[in-house]
């Protein structure tokens, strides 16, 4: 399939995604669904299908919270290219004492709107609230197909009619602190009050995917 991924700046940019979007089968970007949504259907008149794949809750926290580390690791070019605010929550997590959970949860509580509940405010079209299953699953019918990490091939099949075939993960990286951390009882606990939606959504979706159903009818 010809496709774009890490598309932001051209879902963000509506005179670019006209020219392009025309000349490829997919596209895929860290945006939030309705911003998604919206840019393309502002864009074209073509058929659309949504699909979207979730990480185990506290693992996206801790590779999220590593990531800010990371990007200071790959170039000076590659940081500089950050706006100031990523840089200065660099700056705060790398010269912390990462092994330390009350330390680690104090970054997470201060830089929480990068952090917490990060994958329902991005995946869920709807309000930044709590909501019960069944509402939850109501806002997920603009879906054809959400998988958890574990569910990739399928998703791959369903997207491609192809089988998935592993490959090497070109953004991976090394830990920079003991991963162990993450799972003290003091950040479980964290995790478990302030990233619950998160961990609502996954449970939701991990589910759907044991039994093999769909989470809710396609609007």
């Amino acid at each position: 399939m010809n496709g774009l991924a890490h598309a932001q700046s051209l879902l963000t940019d509506h005179d670019k995604l006209v020219e392009k979007i025309e000349e490829v089968d997919y596209l895929s970007a860290h945006l939030t669904f309705r911003r998604f949504r919206k840019a393309v259907h502002d864009a074209t008149d073509r058929p659309r299908r949504f699909y979207t794949l979730i990480r185990r809750p506290n693992r996206q926290v801790m590779s999220h919270y590593n990531w800010l580390i990371e990007i200071f690791h790959r170039s000076p070019a590659f940081y500089d290219g950050h706006p100031p605010e990523i840089k200065a929550m660099s700056e705060s997590i790398r010269n912390a004492d990462n092994s330390d959970p009350a330390t680690v949860i104090a970054l997470l509580k201060q830089h929480a709107g990068l952090f917490l509940n990060v994958q329902s405010n991005y995946v869920v079209p709807g309000p930044r609230r709590d909501l019960s299953d069944d509402e939850l699953r109501h806002l997920l019918r603009p879906y054809v197909h959400i998988a958890t990490q574990d569910g990739l091939p399928q998703l791959v099949r369903k997207m491609t009619g192809e089988d998935f075939l592993e490959g090497t993960r070109v953004n991976s990286s090394s830990y920079h602190f003991d991963p162990a951390v993450f799972d003290s009882p003091e950040i479980l606990a964290f995790l478990e009050k302030r990233n619950a939606r998160d961990d609502q959504l996954y449970r939701i979706v991990a589910e759907a995917e044991a039994s093999g159903t769909r989470i809710a009818p396609q609007k």
